[in-house]
């Protein structure tokens, strides 16, 4: 009986500091990485994923993704293959190199990566510490961490929320100067600032505003005008007339404070009181519609605007918080709390 072979330990990584060669099972490919820093920290990851874990016929994956001229194969035999995987996790094709006589996994290659390669390391007879694991949210349960390794876990729903927030916001260049010195200034000013809409949905509505051509902006809920201000500038093309309706005595001052110290009265017109009174004052339709009120009073404004033909027949009515950071779907909130929202429902 042949004696155990294959004992990583047996190798000292001195052995690889010009290079570490490895062959598929039957020997018929030769490959070698040239890469004297290979051993001198922690290089590759464990992956995780269906595909991965089939193509190497166990719970995991050992693979390097290095620079394509660093990878040497000899294929002298003419056995190396190649099978197009395109139903990926990642979405993105993967192009699987094998023997065909043993069906032993070479390398990978995707348009995720250009100029570079992924190496199977079940060949060599020694494998680098792994930095990292792909997909660990698809480990076995009784899978334990690897301890340095970093878990490229996907993010979970509010970790992506503000990661695309934060991307959208960077490429997003139509908010002003002045809109930002205001953003900056309600910040700084007052506690409850997270009311106010951000500077991504400055841009948003900027953009719809100025998409639909309105003529006429009804707002309810004006907090300092900062949306306002955005309707004002979107609309600076067919000088717009805009209503805002604001109830707390602190907001319309305010608001007022900024209206006047960006000269912006002689198209906005602040409205003081409640919501339901003054809606019924309002004469003619409005083509944008903005209700940033009191959660508990949207269904009965959206009611009314559309009952009383308020809103033109292109017109577009938008409400703030229909997810309520989450509340519209926890079944662990005070229904009261959901109560706007959930008017998006009926």
């Amino acid at each position: 009986m042949r004696s155990p072979q294959g004992d990583p330990k047996d190798h000292s990584v001195t052995e690889f500091e010009q290079g570490l060669t490895g062959t598929c099972l039957c020997g018929s490919i030769r490959v070698t990485i040239h890469d004297q820093e290979l051993f001198t920290r922690r290089r590759g990851h464990l992956c995780h994923c269906s595909n991965c874990r089939k193509v190497a016929g166990s719970y995991v994956a050992a693979n390097l993704i290095i620079e394509e001229e660093k990878v040497e194969i000899l294929d002298n035999a003419g056995t190396l293959k190649t099978y197009n995987d395109y139903d990926t996790l990642s979405g993105n094709p993967v192009f699987r190199s094998f023997c065909s006589v043993d069906g032993n996994p070479i390398k990978s290659e995707t348009p995720l990566s250009p100029g570079k390669v992924i190496v199977k390391m079940g060949i060599f007879p020694r494998i680098p510490e792994p930095e990292m694991e792909g997909f660990a949210l698809h480990r076995h349960p009784w899978e334990a961490d690897l301890e340095g390794t970093v878990n490229r876990r996907p993010p979970k729903a509010p970790e992506i929320s503000a990661q695309v927030s934060e991307y959208c916001t960077k490429k997003s260049n139509d908010v002003s100067p002045a809109s930002n010195e205001l953003w900056d200034w309600t910040c700084g000013r007052f506690e409850d600032a997270d009311k106010m809409s951000s500077p991504l949905q400055n841009a948003t509505m900027k953009f719809l505003a100025e998409f639909i051509g309105a003529r006429r902006v009804l707002e309810i809920g004006c907090y300092t005008g900062y949306s306002a201000f955005a309707w004002y500038e979107a609309t600076e093309k067919n000088k717009a007339e805009i209503i805002t309706l604001e109830l707390d005595p602190k907001m319309i001052a305010a608001s007022r404070e900024t209206f006047n110290g960006y000269n912006l009265n002689d198209r906005v017109k602040l409205v003081e009181g409640p919501a339901d009174e003054a809606l019924k004052k309002l004469t003619g339709q409005f083509d944008l519609v903005f209700v940033d009120a009191n959660k508990e009073g949207y269904e009965g404004c959206v009611k009314y605007i559309l009952d009383n033909k308020l809103l033109s027949f292109t017109g577009l009515i938008m409400c703030d918080n229909v997810f309520a950071r989450g509340m519209t779907i926890s079944t662990g909130e005070p229904p009261a709390t959901r109560q706007g929202p959930a008017v998006l429902d009926r």
